[in-house]
């Protein structure tokens, strides 16, 4: 899958910095690589300083989300992506699995 949500993303819809993002993603980055790589950027801000942006897939967003706080804007953003995390999953292989399942019990 794409790698498609950025941790400035995140944090612009989320009640979490930046930092705290990052230093999230960071704390579980072994893990976020079992899903998929973890895309590194660097870009220059208009400062003039370089800032590392992570970008993270569906899947690696929700993981990461899913530890914030919660507040009104951190459940919207955590069901948008719990949205996006269904979409994205064979919803229809696993319920033809879960039938076949049941019949042969």
């Amino acid at each position: 899958m794409k790698n498609d949500i950025s941790s400035t993303q995140l944090a612009s819809r989320s009640d979490n910095s930046l930092v705290s993002i990052k230093k999230n993603i960071k704390r579980n980055m072994s893990y976020l690589e079992t899903i998929a790589p973890v895309k590194i950027d660097y870009v220059k801000t208009e400062s003039g300083q370089t800032e590392k942006v992570f970008w993270l897939n569906v899947f690696q967003a929700w993981y990461v989300v899913s530890s914030f706080k919660n507040t009104p804007k951190n459940r919207r953003l955590k069901m948008d992506l719990t949205e996006s995390v269904s979409r994205s999953t064979d919803m229809k292989g696993a319920w033809v699995g879960a039938i076949k399942q049941l019949q042969g019990d």
